[in-house]
């Protein structure tokens, strides 16, 4: 397949394999999984060294996690952890486009942030502002833990409620909850003023 450069290195089996019951067959299964993963990943993101990245991940995070449950239970596991890095992949896709979308907009709209840094016009001083309390922002979501990140961005960012954010996050609603509250106390805490 056209990108496809193999396995990751043996995934550190030989180091953890002392320890896994069932290593030749984990050997195997990768073996016969690896190559349809990576087509389906890369199918999904359609790019080669994010979708290689996803897959490695998902191994590791396998091997680590599972290696020892019973091989029949495998492949639905194996690529439950993809469809779970495919959608991170997307959640931080989707935030970085959302904050790029405001300056294209801009763009599109006459604004150029060069001539907006050397302009004094009081509206052009406003977008710089704006501009200034999303990097802001950004650093603030970055500091969250990444459940309370998750959780803040997609009730507020992309609007998903409560009993739809606790399905896709795997979680009981009432910790959803929790992880939301906890989170916009956190930045409001970083943020201060800033932020309303």
């Amino acid at each position: 397949m056209l990108g496809y450069r193999g396995p990751p290195a043996p995934l550190a089996l030989s180091s953890a394999g002392a320890e896994l019951k069932h290593r030749d067959r984990l050997n195997e299964f990768f073996a016969a999984e690896e190559q349809k993963a990576f087509s389906v990943v890369r199918l999904s993101i359609d790019n080669d060294d994010d979708a290689l990245d996803i897959i490695q991940d998902a191994m590791l995070k396998f091997v680590s996690h599972y290696a020892g449950k019973n091989p029949s239970d495998w492949k639905p596991l194996f690529y439950k952890i993809i469809y779970r890095k495919l959608t991170d992949y997307y959640r931080k896709r989707h935030f970085r486009s959302g904050i790029m979308r405001l300056f294209t907009a801009n763009a599109q709209q006459g604004y150029d942030e060069i001539e907006t840094i050397a302009s004094s016009d009081p509206g052009q001083d406003a977008m710089l502002e704006y501009a200034d309390a999303v990097g802001r922002l950004e650093q603030a979501l970055a500091a969250l833990p990444l459940r309370q990140q998750q959780a803040v961005i997609m009730r507020s960012w992309q609007g998903f409620n409560t009993r739809e954010t606790a399905d896709i996050m795997h979680l009981s609603t009432g910790s959803v909850k929790t992880h939301y509250t906890r989170g916009l106390a956190k930045l409001k805490r970083l943020l201060g003023d800033d932020w309303p």
